[in-house]
């Protein structure tokens, strides 16, 4: 199932989709005003495979993603901001940094892929 959020939600809670197990992909109406994601948020959402962390997070916080076990994360920021806790992604899953929209449309037309995956630290 995909969760589709309205673009001026701007927190998500501790445990908001926590055990989510059908969750598969969450996207943004418009451009994401998106500023805080508390801890445990989307703990053990095994179903989810790919999330779109909008440049407007300032604050990710432990373990939000904890046992997401499927999930890749594109994040438009370049690099891992010094707000987000360390551990925001437990179990270290495959992040995309500096993504957007537009690399991903030019890449798929040219059949590569779009950005480097990276570790979170």
């Amino acid at each position: 199932q995909k969760l589709v959020l309205h673009k001026d939600v701007l927190a998500i809670e501790r445990y908001a989709f926590h055990n989510c197990s059908f969750l598969a992909e969450i996207s943004f109406i418009g451009r994401s005003r998106l500023r805080v994601i508390e801890s445990n948020a989307f703990y053990n959402c095994e179903s989810l495979l790919e999330l779109i962390i909008p440049e407007s997070v300032m604050y990710i916080s432990q373990g939000a993603f904890g046992d997401c076990t499927s999930a890749t994360f594109y994040c438009e920021v370049q690099s891992k901001p010094n707000t987000w806790i360390d551990n925001w992604n437990p179990l270290n899953r495959s992040v995309i940094w500096g993504y957007t929209e537009e690399s991903t449309a030019s890449s798929s037309s040219s059949g590569s892929s779009s950005g480097a995956g990276s570790s979170a630290s």
